[in-house]
């Protein structure tokens, strides 16, 4: 580099620096005073939650992709063009070709041991240990057989310590697989086979861990204890070759469990079909929840000859419930010791119990349905009510504003106070009448030749209250009493 190339680079390096100081300057001083902020002014940096499993991770994500895809050189790319044309290697490079069978009696331990050192430090440490079975050679094959699944290709790279033979010497046209080839000498658990296309996490190393010594000779129960997994039997192990290739690990443990037991698959499909019976036997959460689980399957099993399907699933749901309902009492339960027909009756009753609470909540349902509708219906009628009252006051105002054509019927109607009464006096008869709509106001005024027709607000409103005494069905008089005092106000007659 010459020194005006170096000049101009110190240059720009100086001017980043410069803009990142005026721009943390602008966030931390004040741009009319030139003062720093005081603290509570600052801008706030976010915390972000650091998540370790996460960091670690990616960490062996990183690793791993700066082996299988290195910078591209001269001799990398010569290098997968071998590989793409299946060539082997010379004689001079015995590294490439030399066989990678490891003695079987140390398995477990160098499975241990990279587990541990995979959990403590990660890929970043272990792969460098691997780099003698990790040549382009070998990653350019496995990447080119397995193009189609990136998952596959991780897998195979991170555990290549227990290959047992070289991907070189494959043969393409034979009836082994590259999988096969390089880790099994002996049959697996279908199931297993699928825990390759997993993302590489802990848990599914795990069962990795347990292909290869399946299929390597191994001893699991030694690795298991290493894991710290629980286990009822070790037939457990056994059982698992029974499981179909579908089963995650979590269901095949399930399934393999039941099956040693002595269940049948129908049985085991209620049982998964209930997701409270779906836990993880090997790690659980609850020790109580796992002897729940064996003693519920062992009392169904044993009455799998005389259980049907429905009531199967009946007791599966009827037993969690229990288990639930005991548990808040700090007690247990437990299907052992019981007869089916006092198990069935029990359920019976509880379910006749459920039926009528459910019937109970319906009918309070409904009527609370029909109040709200009543509630709804007397809303609506009110708001109409006073929606005629108000354009009935507003009417019979603007009839004593002036306003208001005499001609034009305003149909105002008041309650009765029930004052109305009828009496005989001299051979007459005499009655005592409210009037109670603007109408019978005006039709009085009209016939008394009074102005008691424009009373009709006053009444409506309730400041008084009007009515007509009259003899044998003729008016006579007009009477004005005070709702309040029911004092007589006034008197009218005709004129």
């Amino acid at each position: 580099m010459n020194t005006a190339a170096a000049q101009q680079t110190i240059e720009q390096h100086l001017q980043a620096l410069k803009n990142e100081q005026l721009q943390q300057y602008h966030l931390t001083h004040d741009c009319f005073t030139g003062r720093p902020f005081p603290a509570h002014q600052l801008p706030r940096v976010p915390e972000h939650t650091v998540d370790v499993v996460v960091q670690k991770r990616q960490r062996d994500l990183d690793s791993l992709n700066k082996v299988l895809c290195p910078t591209p050189t001269l001799g990398s790319v010569l290098g997968d063009s071998l590989a793409a044309l299946k060539l082997k290697p010379e004689a001079a490079e015995p590294a490439d070709v030399m066989s990678l069978e490891k003695p079987s009696e140390d398995l477990l331990h160098r499975a241990v041991n990279w587990f541990d050192k995979y959990q403590t430090e990660g890929l970043e440490s272990l792969l460098p240990e691997q780099s003698r079975q990790l040549t382009e050679a070998n990653i350019a094959l496995i990447k080119r057989v397995f193009s189609r699944n990136t998952l596959l290709i991780q897998n195979v790279c991170m555990l290549s310590a227990f290959w047992i033979r070289s991907p070189l010497e494959w043969d393409a046209q034979g009836d082994t697989n590259l999988l096969e080839h390089l880790f099994v000498r002996y049959d697996t658990p279908a199931f297993l086979k699928a825990c390759w296309s997993n993302a590489a996490d802990e848990e599914n190393m795990r069962w990795l861990l347990c292909f290869i010594l399946y299929a390597q000779g191994g001893s699991l129960k030694a690795l298991a204890n290493h894991f710290g997994w629980k286990t009822a039997s070790h037939k457990l192990w056994h059982q698992l070759y029974l499981c179909p290739a579908g089963m995650t690990p979590l269901h095949a443990v399930l399934y393999a469990e039941f099956k040693r037991l002595g269940g049948w698959d129908e049985d085991f499909a209620c049982l998964m079909a209930n997701e409270s019976y779906v836990i993880d036997l090997l790690e659980p959460t609850s020790g109580e929840g796992r002897e729940f689980w064996y003693d519920t399957c062992r009392w169904t099993i044993n009455l799998q000859f005389e259980l049907s399907v429905d009531e199967n699933r009946e007791v599966l749901r009827w037993a969690r419930h229990q288990l639930t309902e005991q548990a808040r009492n700090n007690l247990s339960y437990r299907l052992q010791g019981r007869s089916k027909v006092k198990v069935l009756e029990s359920i019976a009753a509880y379910e006749l119990e459920q039926r009528q609470i459910r019937q109970a909540r319906a009918r309070m349902a409904a009527r609370a349905r029909q109040v709200s509708m009543a509630r709804e219906e007397e809303r609506t009628r009110l708001r109409e009510e006073d929606r005629q009252e108000r354009a009935i006051r507003d009417a019979l105002l603007a009839r004593e504003n002036g306003d208001y054509d005499y001609d034009e019927p305003i149909d105002a109607v008041w309650k009765s106070r029930g004052w109305d009464w009828a009496t005989m006096a001299h051979g007459k008869k005499w009655r005592f009448t409210e009037l109670t709509t603007s109408q019978a106001l005006h039709d009085e005024g009209e016939s008394m030749e009074h102005c008691v027709g424009g009373y009709s607000l006053s009444c409506l409103d309730g400041y008084a209250a009007i009515f007509s005494l009259r003899c044998e069905g003729f008016r006579k008089v007009t009477i004005e009493i005070d709702p309040v005092s029911k004092q007589l106000t006034q008197v009218q007659g005709k004129y």
